[in-house]
């Protein structure tokens, strides 16, 4: 718990950006290099001792004391994010459909990326917000009494390509309502509204519409979308779904009690229900969600692309499909059993399910929705989403691949030969590990901003980039995909207790790595070893270990 929550990692709803836009903030400071971790145990029972406990504590600091039980919290907090109406008809919560709305003016002539090098992208972004602001096609009075419908009308105003979306919405059975029963009667206030009829515009209207522009998950969801090639119906279509998604992420209790604490301090905001969703678009924010959603898309999007047979459209929708449900963090459970001597000399049980969140046991897993599979939870765990420590036995450290946002392994225990434990850290060294991004992002990533122009993809001009700089050094061709020199590599933990049998286990390792050096003589393996240092790849994962073995 130490190593892995007092640091900060349970305030994280997502690992940050290898390659943020604008400087991580708030309780994102600090958190630049953050990987998720695998865990490796030969004991059956570790696995579900680490995710219970780490998940158990995650849980209880987000809570901050806010709950009176740890059983059915759903039950003990209202979702922030819903749609309310009086008993009279009276809706006053149309705001909220600012994190469901993708307006694709907003994602496109207000994309950060697309800011002048060396310039605050969000302060460009709110420029570009103004401008919108300025068009002579949107009313402007003057002299009227401020009007707040401005503040939820204006993604219908500056894109009217969202009144056949609404229409849609409304009617289709197939995308995902919030508030089901009350969301068409909100839409319909959207489509009926008469622009003529708006009043004065709040004097913080561009303050407010940065925000979404920067940090509305419709908006992000739009803008990611862009490289695609999908039309605008269908970047619109696609991107409700993945604001859904975070609409449900943000309605946990525990995300709640989380927020709330985080803002506390923040007085611009309040502390009302109602302003909750400032609360969401100023987490988005410093968490650099529009860059943790451009690099998932991109893995994601290469998983599926391969399919010639597909549309671009199909293509789109199986990629949001799987996005939208890794979103959500799995919520699997642990039954533990508590004993207690009672009056009479016997022995009482007590039996707890555990919610295991923050970490998970890989294998088939029982959600509160339902039965979850082995490839489910690897899929979340192969997400910047949660879990973000995924542990296991010997079942997952052959054949499978965890590497797409996790290069920290930990060995609870050492297996008893090294081909086993290569075999475990080859799970985190693969094509585009997140250690291979991150360093490529620190030398390839600021002239790939530079490059980039509209509907691009940014990942894949840093592989490009990368790739020719490495043809043209007449690197290994593992370089960039497979290997990428730099200061970031796997990390490996052995939590070794004196005098365990484990002390012995790792002094064998080290001389079994050691007669490496009397087979392939100093000079190969200083070149060995020097490879490995930066790769992990083959027996040398063992990396620092054997740089200080001795013949």
């Amino acid at each position: 718990c130490t190593e892995l929550l007092d640091n900060g990692l349970w305030k994280l709803l997502w690992m940050p950006p290898t390659i943020p836009y604008w400087p991580l903030r708030s309780e994102f400071v600090g958190q630049d290099h953050r990987t998720k971790t695998l865990l490796f145990s030969a004991w059956n029972v570790v696995p579900d001792v680490v995710s219970a406990v780490l998940s158990y504590e995650a849980e209880r600091r987000m809570m901050g004391g806010k709950l009176s039980s740890y059983d059915d919290p759903a039950k003990q907090q209202v979702p922030r994010l819903r749609f309310t109406q009086s008993a009279t008809g009276a809706r006053s919560r149309h705001r909220l459909l600012l994190l469901l709305l993708p307006c694709l003016r907003l994602a496109d002539e207000a994309h950060p990326l697309a800011a002048p090098e060396g310039a605050d992208r969000k302060e460009w972004v709110r420029q570009r917000v103004e401008t919108l602001l300025a068009d002579p096609s949107l009313p402007n009075p003057k002299a009227a009494e401020v009007d707040h419908r401005w503040e939820w009308a204006l993604p219908v105003l500056l894109d009217p390509g969202l009144r056949a979306l609404i229409e849609e919405w409304r009617d289709d059975p197939d995308l995902p309502k919030p508030n089901p029963e009350i969301l068409p009667d909100y839409l319909n206030d959207l489509l009926d509204l008469d622009p003529a009829t708006l009043g004065r515009r709040p004097d913080d209207l561009a303050d407010m519409l940065t925000e979404v522009a920067l940090g509305s998950p419709s908006v992000l969801a739009a803008r990611m979308l862009t490289s695609s090639g999908i039309s605008d119906d269908a970047r619109r279509r696609d991107a409700v779904i993945v604001a859904d998604a975070f609409w449900r992420l943000f309605n946990r209790p525990a995300v709640i009690s989380l927020l709330s604490q985080l803002t506390e301090a923040d007085t611009s905001l309040g502390h009302e229900e109602s302003f909750y969703w400032r609360q969401v678009l100023r987490y988005c924010i410093d968490g650099n969600l529009q860059a943790v959603l451009d690099e998932a898309w991109h893995l994601v999007w290469e998983q599926h692309a391969w399919a010639e047979a597909e549309t671009v459209e199909t293509i789109a929708q199986e990629c949001v499909t799987d996005l939208a449900r890794i979103i959500q963090p799995l919520q699997s459970r642990v039954h533990a059993k508590f004993y207690r001597g009672n009056a009479s000399g016997g022995v009482d049980d007590t039996e707890v399910r555990i919610r295991t969140v923050m970490a998970l046991r890989f294998g088939d897993a029982q959600s509160e929705e339902r039965e979850e599979t082995q490839d489910a939870v690897r899929m979340a765990f192969n997400s910047p989403f949660r879990p973000f420590v995924l542990t296991s036995t010997s079942v997952g450290q052959e054949g499978l691949d965890f590497h797409p946002w996790c290069h920290r392994i930990v060995h609870w225990d050492l297996p008893g030969n090294p081909v086993d434990l290569e075999q475990r850290e080859g799970r985190v060294h693969r094509y585009k590990g997140h250690a291979v991004r991150r360093n490529l992002a620190a030398r390839f990533g600021a002239q790939a901003i530079a490059e980039w122009r509209d509907r691009q993809d940014l990942w894949s001009i840093v592989f490009h980039l990368a790739d020719e700089t490495a043809r043209s050094e007449g690197a290994s061709d593992l370089v960039p995909y497979w290997i990428a020199p730099g200061d970031f590599r796997v990390q490996r933990h052995v939590p070794l207790l004196p005098y365990s049998r484990e002390v012995a286990v790792f002094k064998r390792l080290q001389r079994q790595l050691a007669a490496y050096r009397v087979v392939f003589g100093q000079p190969r393996q200083e070149e060995l070893m020097t490879l490995l240092d930066h790769s992990g790849v083959g027996i040398g994962q063992l990396g620092e270990w054997a740089i200080d073995l001795k013949p």
